[in-house]
C-alpha cells in the first residue's frame, strides 16, 4: 500500500467517524431528518453525474484516460453502397470505375 493510499483510507475513516458522531448526537428525529436529506442528496448527485458523463460521451467521443478520438470521420468502403452495372446490373464496389462482371464503364 503506497502512502497516499493509506492517507486516503485514514481520511475516510476520519470522515465516517465524525459522520457517525453527529448523527448520533442528534437523535432519534435529526437522525430521520438528516438521513433523509444526505440520501436524496446523493442519490441526485450520482443521477447527475451519470446523466453528465453520457452527455459528453456523445459529443467528444474520445478516451478519457488518454484523451484520444475514439470515433473517425472517415468515410469507409463499407459504410458506401455498392454500385450496380447498368449493363448487367451486377453489383460493384463503390471505388470501382469498371463492372467486376462484364467489364463495362459504371
Amino acid at each position: 500500500m503506497t502512502v497516499r493510499a493509506g492517507l486516503q483510507a485514514i481520511g475516510l475513516l476520519t470522515v465516517l467517524y465524525l459522520l457517525f458522531l453527529t448523527f448520533a448526537a442528534l437523535g432519534p428525529l435529526g437522525l430521520l431528518f438528516f438521513g433523509t436529506l444526505l440520501v436524496i442528496g446523493l442519490a441526485q448527485g450520482y443521477r447527475g453525474r451519470t446523466r453528465d458523463s453520457l452527455d459528453e460521451g456523445d459529443e467528444t467521443d474520445s478516451c478519457p484516460e488518454c484523451g484520444a478520438s475514439i470515433r473517425s470521420d472517415a468515410v469507409h468502403d463499407s459504410d458506401a453502397e455498392p454500385v450496380n452495372c447498368d449493363a448487367c446490373g451486377a453489383p460493384n464496389d463503390p471505388g470501382r470505375t469498371t463492372c467486376t462482371h462484364c467489364d463495362a464503364t459504371l
